[in-house]
C-alpha cells in the first residue's frame, strides 16, 4: 500500500465534510480549492462517496474552462 491524498469536500445536501481519497503523485490533505491537478485527477476513484452524515451519493464533476491568450 502507497500513500494517497486526501480530499476533503462538503456534501451538497448536510454541508459536512466527505473525505475522497487519490492516488495522485501528491499526497497530503486538501481541499477541492487547494488540492493539486495531480491529485485531482484521481480524485474519483471511488466515486461515488457516500456522505457518512446524511448517505447523499456524491461524485466530483470538473466542468473545462476556456482560457483566452490576452
Amino acid at each position: 500500500m502507497g500513500c494517497f491524498a486526501r480530499v476533503a469536500v462538503p456534501c451538497p445536501e448536510c454541508l459536512r465534510p466527505i473525505e475522497f481519497q487519490s492516488k495522485g503523485q501528491e499526497w497530503g490533505n486538501y481541499t477541492l480549492a487547494n488540492a493539486p491537478w495531480e491529485v485531482l485527477q484521481d480524485v474519483n476513484r471511488h466515486s461515488p462517496v457516500a456522505c457518512t452524515h446524511c448517505g447523499t451519493p456524491v461524485e466530483i464533476k470538473f466542468i473545462p474552462v476556456a482560457v483566452r491568450a490576452t
